[in-house]
């Protein structure tokens, strides 16, 4: 049997009974052309608090992997929910709530204005890069960025720099302003860009960014307890390395009191993005570029996981190549030792492509490359963000790809069962 509510935000449908909501009838309810929310009970720490319906998958038990699949076995099976409802489904109107969360009401009701407001911590390379990008084009989406680093000559430097980017027309540039620690919560985005080791550029047999995992995963386990004793309601977004296992130290660690215990009041999983996958989708794209062959990169290839080891790069989606994506997977693998090579840090297009171009995609609605939270892992692929619920790309992958790509989402789930 079925529970109908009326919420504030729309319709909740519920096999379980909530005596503090209030209640409809079924005919009401279908009557209503309200959003509907799918009142579920799941697992707080592998599931989304709010997540967008795209497919029947999503809504049978917990969220799980088949959810990138448009040819799941998940979507022919019965939800025991009315069909009227998950009609709306393709309307983008159906959304699957966790009420298992503490916070999941709340969580509903967060909306967000166009302009945001974005703090930047970490004046290093990429933040002061990324600063740089978001400067010059961010009129339209920001409406002011705060700047914090460590290093008040840092601070100082990009007051003055970062405020004289600009042409005759003044007021098409967001205001850079000074704040300290204790503000950079008040905010819509807050951009994690501190990275306390950055190895030499004469580093060799070494994995660059899982070099710094344990020095920086102290640095956001410190910025994600802040962000709950704020309580902050924005996007927390990751952008130094390593990407996609930082997000899961921030989104764990936030959500720990002072007992050691999980209790669900910190960030929620989807509040936590990572940046790292834009400029892998940019190199793939360059090397792509140079080859008569894959041409088609442009408009068919796709690139899926982590920003590092474990990277697939598909050279189409409709006429998929192993022997081109393993190709474009390796060479883009290696594009920052190139760079390396040549005797330079590779912090610029990962700045602008990771940082600046995919986190303006994220505030406006636009489709880009970040990880999304699926059953428990920061999972990089095609996706956007609208007040924070996730939307991601959907396909009938080529069955030799998709075991590539769920290899990878394998090692990252191990990672994050085992953190």
């Amino acid at each position: 049997m079925l529970n109908y509510y009326q919420l504030e935000q729309g319709i909740g449908i519920s096999k379980y009974l909530f005596p503090d909501l209030s209640p409809i009838n079924q005919k009401s309810a279908e009557a209503s052309k309200d959003t509907v929310y799918l009142l579920d009970k799941i697992d707080i720490r592998k599931n989304q608090c709010c997540s967008l319906v795209q497919q029947l998958s999503q809504v049978i038990d917990n969220e799980s992997f088949a959810s990138f699949r448009k040819d799941s076995p998940l979507n022919k099976m019965s939800t025991g929910y009315p069909q009227w409802a998950l009609d709306r489904i393709n309307q983008r109107k159906v959304y699957r709530v966790n009420t298992t969360h503490p916070r999941w009401k709340h969580r509903i009701g967060l909306r967000y204005s166009d302009k945001k407001r974005v703090h930047i911590a970490g004046l290093g390379d990429v933040g002061s890069t990324l600063l740089t990008g978001l400067r010059l084009l961010g009129s339209d989406t920001i409406e002011s960025i705060g700047i914090f680093d460590l290093s008040s000559q840092k601070v100082q430097r990009w007051l003055h720099e970062g405020n004289q980017i600009a042409s005759i027309n003044y007021q098409a540039y967001p205001t850079i302003n000074s704040i300290d620690e204790n503000d950079l919560f008040h905010c819509d985005v807050f951009v994690f860009c501190i990275a306390k080791q950055v190895p030499a550029l004469d580093a060799t047999n070494v994995d660059v960014r899982m070099a710094q995992l344990e020095a920086n995963a102290g640095i956001v386990r410190h910025y994600a307890q802040l962000a709950r004793k704020h309580e902050f309601d924005g996007l927390f977004a990751v952008v130094s390395d390593p990407v996609d296992q930082l997000c899961q130290v921030a989104y764990v660690e936030s959500n720990h009191n002072e007992k050691g215990e999980f209790d669900g009041l910190g960030l929620y999983p989807e509040q936590v993005k990572g940046f790292g996958l834009g400029v892998m989708n940019a190199r793939a794209h360059f090397y792509a570029s140079s080859r008569e062959d894959l041409a088609h990169f442009h408009h068919e290839g796709r690139v899926f996981g982590p920003h590092g080891k474990g990277l697939v790069v598909a050279n189409s989606l409709t006429d998929y190549n192993p022997t081109y994506s393993e190709w474009l997977t390796d060479q883009t693998l290696k594009a920052n030792l190139v760079v390396r090579e040549i005797g330079f840090k590779p912090y610029i297009a990962p700045a602008l492509s990771s940082g600046s171009l995919s986190l303006l995609a994220t505030m406006n609605g636009s489709w880009h490359y970040s990880t999304v939270f699926i059953n428990g892992v920061y999972w990089g692929c095609l996706n956007r963000t609208e007040h924070l619920t996730q939307e991601w790309e959907i396909h009938d992958y080529p069955q030799t790809l998709y075991a590539e790509i769920e290899k990878t989402y394998r090692q990252l789930e191990a990672f994050s069962w085992s953190y």
